[in-house]
C-alpha cells in the first residue's frame, strides 16, 4: 500500500481546498503565509492519519 495512491491524493486535495474555505468563509481569516502553511499542514496531517487508519484494516 502506497501513500501516493489515487484515493489519498484525492483526499489530500479535498482537505487542502475545503479546510481553507471553512477558515475564509466561516471565521473570516486573513489570507497570508501563515494561513497557507496551516492549510498545507492540516491537509498533510489528515492524509497521513487517513493512510494509517486504512493501513490497519
Amino acid at each position: 500500500m502506497q501513500i501516493l495512491e489515487k484515493k489519498y491524493l484525492i483526499f489530500f486535495f479535498v482537505v487542502l481546498i475545503v479546510s481553507p474555505l471553512i477558515g475564509l468563509l466561516l471565521f473570516q481569516e486573513e489570507f497570508n503565509s501563515l494561513f497557507i502553511a496551516r492549510a498545507l499542514f492540516t491537509a498533510s496531517l489528515s492524509t497521513l492519519i487517513f493512510f494509517f487508519i486504512n493501513k490497519r484494516r
